[in-house]
């Protein structure tokens, strides 16, 4: 009977892991490349990107890394380094930035004709990634735990970025261009990618697809607040 008892807490606390991963991924996950970076560097000019790009390229492997293992404990087959190794190298976003700072790094030239059409892509796609985050927005719905993600997209949008300001600021004192850049990346909405692991996992499905949908939308204001206060 004790070990039965045993038993059921440790399933439960195991679960329990699982969930608060997966709800702490929503509550800190940003949408870098289709909000963030937008936002930032309208705000800051594009002289940002190298650095907001360099950022870009950790903050995935890191957020989904740490979810993944905190979560494992309740899976039957546990984390897979050889998986997620894999799945995060194949990731085009990861895989694009990381092309790119190996071939800046190398000085490797493409030849005028490719550089050039390689700038007439890129001028439109920043205004591109918005158009794209309103299509995405059309597949997700605000469902009956709309609690669960109106908390989440709070933390996410105001809670998060005043504690980047803070360890900013005042821990790590950088300078004010790069505290601004910070505070703004992590005040971005949740990301779609998120509510993928949640997917994945088989947990908060729902509230994370709720919570793309909430943070996105008061992001609006919490932008305009945050810009209004720091730029």
């Amino acid at each position: 009977m004790g070990t039965k008892l045993i038993d059921i807490l440790a399933r439960k606390l195991n679960s329990a892991a699982t969930l608060s991963a997966v709800y702490a991924l929503g509550c800190s996950y940003s949408n870098t490349v289709i909000v963030g970076l937008p936002v930032i560097t309208a705000a800051l000019g594009k002289a940002m990107i190298g650095s907001i790009f360099m950022i870009i390229t950790f903050h995935s492997a890191f957020l989904f890394a740490l979810t993944f293992i905190l979560a494992a404990r309740s899976q039957q087959h546990g984390f897979s380094w050889r998986n997620f190794t894999r799945s995060m190298v194949l990731n085009p976003v990861v895989l694009s930035i990381s092309l790119g700072i190996i071939a800046n790094g190398l000085n490797i030239d493409l030849g005028e004709q490719l550089d050039e059409g390689l700038s007439l892509l890129a001028k439109p796609a920043l205004t591109c990634a918005l158009f794209v985050l309103g299509a995405n927005l059309s597949f997700y719905r605000i469902g009956d735990n709309w609690r669960f993600a109106l908390l989440a997209s709070v933390l996410k949008i105001l809670l998060l970025p005043a504690l980047v300001y803070v360890m900013a600021n005042w821990v790590f004192e950088f300078s004010e261009q790069n505290s601004v850049m910070l505070v703004l990346l992590s005040a971005s909405p949740l990301g779609v990618n998120a509510y993928l692991i949640a997917t994945e996992i088989k947990q908060y499905q729902s509230t994370l697809g709720s919570t793309v949908v909430l943070s996105t939308l008061l992001s609006v204001l919490s932008y305009s607040l945050w810009l209004m206060w720091l730029v």
